[in-house]
Order: C-alpha cells, then structure tokens, then sequence
C-alpha cells in the first residue's frame, strides 16, 4: 500500500500526487473493515496512485469477496458495490427496487445494480461462515468464541447458538450494512482530516512518524504488530485522531426532542440556571461549535 504512493506506474520511485484524497483513505477504511467484520484481506488494488485507474476497475476483485467454491461471478467488485451505495443510499431507500431495476436511465439502473451486488457479496459470505461453523464439530460449537473473531462470524455463531433468537440471513444482512454504513465514510474522513493536520503541521508529523519509528524499532525482522502491547505506546497517534475527530467531526448534529407527551415539559440545568423547554421543542446539538468552544 505505502509503496503506491512513493512509486509511478511503471514501478519506479517517485512522488505522485494524492488528487483524491478521500477516495484512498475510502479505500483504506474498506479494508480494515472488512479485515474486521469478515476476516477479509483485500489486496491494494493498485502499484501507483497515478494509475488513472480505480480500484474497482483492476482485475483483483472479479469475483466475490468470499473463498467459496461457490463463489460465482460478478458485475461489480466488493469495493465498488459499497461505494456506490454509499453514494446512492438515499436514492436507493427511496425509490423501489422494480423502478430502479427497469429505469430507462443507466444510473438509476446501477443504483439497484449496486444494492443487489452488496446483497450478494454479502450472501456468499455469510454462506461461507455458516459453513465454516457447520464444520466445527459439537465440542468446539459450544464455545462461541471458537474460529474467527470477526463481527461476522460472531453474529452467525451466537445466533446459532440460540435457536429461538436465531437471526435470518435479511437480518444478519441488515446489521453489517449498518455496521458498513456508520464506519466506512466516518473513518475515511477521519483519515484526511488527519492526513490534511499533518501535512500543515510538519513538527508534528514529524513527531508522529518519531513514536512510529520507536515502536517498530523494538519489533525483530518479521515480526508484526501486536494490538494489546503496542495500541498503548501510540499516544501521538492517539492524540492526533482524537484531535482530528474533536476539529472535524463526523457527526455535525445531535438531534433531540421533547416528547409532545410530557406535558410538563422538561427542565435542563446550563451554566447553573434552571431552563424549561416545553413539549414538542425539537433541539439539535451543534457539535463543531460544542467541540471548539473554549467552554468545553
């Protein structure tokens, strides 16, 4: 990955420029949650960031996302499924999937396209680990944690686990998708706005790529990073993403309401005064100001 920003497309050492950031750290955030939520490890797709072509458009990714044997052919990668869904989400919720599906124009066309092939992908996963866990005998079974850790495979084993509170494949569906949605675009984001910090403030990516150095200076030749020694020596690193998240956060809005049926109203204490909102008040929650507001 790192080699595809210090190299051209013919593989020699260079220094392309980043155009579109956002599109990398997206693609950067799809692999870590894939890695986690279905212990899938996506090759970089790409040798150069100068390559005029996307991810999506190189031959890694044909097929599934899965291992299966099953696996069958498909029209988008994992990689531009999710991204076109994120881009069209609200179009895709709003519009019915036979209008989509038989309209006469092709993007609308490839909105239902998209949402069919995340399903799809995530179909072939999903059969994957039932399988996978179909295999383990009874003795391992019983233990939940046996196998892999992924938030997949941990939805598909506990909910095996009990019959009566068994999730269907729609379900199970549902909550990756969530999963996908609050994480993928949230993070990529974070990413640049950490990358952007960095490369304004070079004292501290200096300082930053120093504690890197540190840490990896302590590993023998081979040897990777391990989560529960090494997560507590990045406290830069820790300090630079929370500091992305507090100067540009994710989410912008906190959305509250009094309910119409407390007929009293509610009371809130701020800067020790008592105040009244009446019922039915809709409030929302600047966080931006909230989180640069010397106050707070």
């Amino acid at each position: 990955m790192l080699d595809s920003f210090t190299h051209d497309v013919e593989g020699y050492q260079a220094s392309p420029v980043v155009e579109d950031l956002i599109h990398w750290t997206m693609t950067v955030a799809l692999r870590v949650i894939s890695s986690a939520a279905f212990s899938l490890h996506m090759s970089w797709p790409t040798i150069s960031i100068a390559s005029p072509l996307r991810p999506w458009e190189t031959p890694e990714g044909n097929l599934a996302a899965s291992k299966s044997k099953a696996t069958q052919k498909h029209e988008m990668t994992f990689q531009h499924c999710v991204d076109a869904v994120m881009k069209y989400l609200p179009f895709i919720i709003f519009f019915p999937n036979w209008l989509l599906r038989n309209s006469p124009f092709k993007t609308m066309r490839d909105m239902q396209l998209s949402s069919d092939e995340f399903r799809s992908h995530m179909t072939e996963l999903i059969k994957d680990n039932q399988n996978n866990f179909d295999a383990i005998n009874e003795d391992i079974k019983e233990d939940i944690n046996a196998g892999k850790n992924d938030l997949l495979s941990n939805i598909i084993n506990t909910s095996a686990a009990d019959k009566k509170q068994a999730l269907s494949n729609e379900e199970i569906i549902g909550n990756i998708f969530i999963f996908i949605v609050a994480g993928h675009e949230t993070t990529a984001n974070t990413l640049q706005a950490c990358l952007i910090l960095l490369a304004i403030y070079p004292d501290v990516q200096k300082a930053v790529q120093a504690e890197i150095d540190s840490i990896w200076a302590t590993k023998k030749l081979g040897e990777d990073l391990v989560y529960k020694d090494d997560y507590p020596k990045m406290r830069l690193i820790s300090a630079l993403i929370l500091e992305g998240l507090r100067l540009y956060p994710p989410v912008v809005g906190i959305p509250k309401e009094v309910p119409v049926e407390n007929i009293g109203g509610q009371t809130i204490t701020y800067r020790n005064k008592s105040v009244s909102i009446p019922p039915g008040t809709d409030i929302n929650i600047d966080v931006v100001s909230t989180q640069l507001n010397p106050l707070y």
